[in-house]
């Protein structure tokens, strides 16, 4: 299985003929800058690992499978491997490494986000809320 990559910079279900980006997967992405940076979408898995690219520090996200109806959910302050998962009958705390935040290179403010394909699974839908 191959990793995808979201770019948050296209907006809509698919890419624009023209793209030239490092994007292997179109999320539906919608950006807010400001003081607080937002980044939401969606996207039907494939079975791979997922990687989001942001411009911000994440502080929070949240990932719904809507399919399944499991709610991940990973913040500032957590262990590096550790994140949370909300079933309709548990909350635990998993710590397999199924969200992981990344910079790239200190200092550029370049960041993603990684979701492993375990928690992706295939053919779910699946939608982030991304809080910087």
């Amino acid at each position: 299985m191959a990793t995808k990559y979201i770019d948050t910079a296209i907006s809509g279900s698919s890419f624009p003929t023209t793209y030239i980006g490092s994007g292997t997967l179109a999320a539906n992405c919608i950006t807010s800058g400001g003081v607080v940076n937002l980044t939401t979408g969606n996207f039907t898995s494939s079975g791979d690992a997922v990687v989001i690219n942001i411009g911000f520090q994440p502080r929070r996200i949240s990932v719904l499978n809507e399919t399944d109806t499991i709610l991940w959910g990973k913040q500032v302050g957590m262990s590096a491997a550790n994140c949370t998962k909300i079933t309709s009958t548990t909350l635990s705390v998993e710590t397999a490494s199924d969200i992981l935040f990344n910079q790239a290179n200190t200092g550029e403010g370049v960041w993603t986000i990684t979701l492993s394909s375990t928690l992706a699974g295939t053919s779910k839908a699946i939608s982030f809320v991304i809080e910087g």
